[in-house]
């Protein structure tokens, strides 16, 4: 697909041309429109009706209700394509934990973990406030946390918090949130955040008590048991919750949170929080994430294979205009499909592709994006075929310019450490 430069006070709104082949394995982008013939019926039977639709039973449809409740409570964050210029004196970092980031949710005797889609990933017993045997059956929820679950060390890693024993957190400034599990940790088993009972101990930094010691050879309590998530055996022993450590994002804790080999944990990157933000669903600029070769595995995203395909690859929605864009709010428009690709998807058979809103998946090929002010200007871009619907969202705009920097010209450790130690945001990227 290639574009041409964006109307004229259009953000990223881009003509486009579209190829309509799909890789291997994809779903057809399948049809000659019907042909319109008109007119009454002349002969043959009438056409049967509809069959109807099945019924979905109450419990299925109490499931998908709660999956969409949780798809929308996550904060996201952008990613960093330049540092703040405040980086030093409003904001905080944290080495951010490889694995599956979550929402845990405890009450009435149970600890449930959810994926950014809202789907299931794990139900057990904890220590956690309303977690755990004991707990009133009716009793509400006891607390919210925002975890990254590393498996292979059966820890969830706490990276804010949203409720705590009713107490609803939200509306509090991130150092604040921050501080009090932390705190919390501190405090002991008592809290369910620390060490699980007779699981490994070891030491992270800002976080007295231990970290998470090396990986289980044996592998993760948690144990996948069908569709519905992941399961603990018996009581969850051995499973932990631990709070992730936290710097100012000045030079000296930039430093330590990206070069610290003492986590506990695999980094994945570096997380900045504005020292200020309120913890609401949906994106926000005030929390950044940030990666480079040294600090992740996954740098530049992988294929299902775990290797770097040459292509980078994104997922965008498409719109009833044929547009298609990003998940920010208000949504980038970053290319329209031609207008005879849209007929046949309306009109074609099967309608190949689906509704609009569907999430279709492009690769970037040679001539990447163009960038005016920090806006599509042009894409030359390449239809594969439909996402995966169950991720929820396409990407945002920032991760799009962020993984194709990181193939061009990377922002580098030296242009963060730079601004973290008061030099300003400008100018931070490598050369390339």
């Amino acid at each position: 697909m290639s574009t041409d430069t964006p109307g004229e006070g259009q953000r990223g709104d881009a003509a486009a041309t579209t190829s309509t082949r799909v890789g291997p394995g994809e779903e057809p982008l399948g049809g000659r429109a019907a042909p319109c013939t008109g007119g009454a019926r002349t002969s043959g039977p009438p056409p049967p009706p509809p069959p109807p639709r099945p019924r979905v039973p109450a419990d299925a449809q109490k499931r998908i209700r709660l999956v969409e409740f949780w798809s929308r409570q996550m904060m996201i964050p952008e990613w960093m394509t330049e540092p703040p210029a405040t980086l030093a004196t409003e904001w905080l970092v944290l080495a951010r934990p490889e694995g599956v980031r979550c929402l845990v949710v405890s009450g009435a005797g149970w600890t449930v973990a959810r994926k950014r889609s809202g789907a299931l990933l794990a139900r057990f017993r904890s220590g956690l406030p309303g977690g755990g045997r004991g707990a009133d059956p009716a009793g509400g929820v006891g607390c919210i946390l925002d975890c990254v679950f590393d498996q292979p060390r059966a820890t969830f890693w706490v990276t804010d918090v949203l409720l705590w024993r009713g107490l609803e957190m939200e509306d509090c400034g991130a150092d604040f949130r921050l501080f009090w599990v932390r705190s919390k940790e501190q405090e002991g088993l008592s809290t369910g955040l620390g060490p699980a009972p007779g699981g490994p101990s070891g030491a992270a930094p800002g976080v007295p008590g231990g970290g998470a010691g090396p990986r289980s050879p044996g592998g993760s309590p948690l144990t996948n048991n069908g569709p519905g998530g992941v399961e603990v055996e018996g009581d969850g022993r051995g499973v932990s919750v631990r709070a992730v450590p936290f710097w100012a994002a000045d030079e000296a804790g930039v430093g330590e949170a990206y070069g610290s080999g003492a986590l506990g944990y695999d980094r994945d990157g570096l997380l900045f929080v504005h020292r200020g933000m309120m913890y609401a669903g949906g994106g926000t600029p005030l929390a950044l994430l940030w990666k480079d070769g040294a600090s992740s595995r996954y740098f530049i995203e992988t294929d299902a294979g775990g290797g770097v395909p040459r292509h980078q690859s994104t997922v965008l929605r498409l719109r009833m205009d044929g547009t298609v864009a990003t998940e920010d709010d208000p949504p980038v428009v970053v290319a329209r499909m031609p207008a005879a690709f849209m007929d046949a998807q309306r009109t074609g058979p099967g309608r190949p592709l689906g509704p609009e809103g569907r999430l279709l998946r492009f690769t970037v090929r040679e001539g990447g994006i163009t960038l005016v002010d920090g806006a599509p200007a042009g894409a030359d871009l390449k239809l594969e075929g439909v996402g995966n619907q169950k991720r929820g969202r396409a990407d945002s705009w920032s991760k799009i310019v962020f993984q194709h920097l990181a193939r061009t010209r990377p922002l580098t450790i030296a242009a963060v450490l730079a601004a973290a130690g008061g030099e300003g945001g400008e100018g931070g990227m490598a050369d390339g």
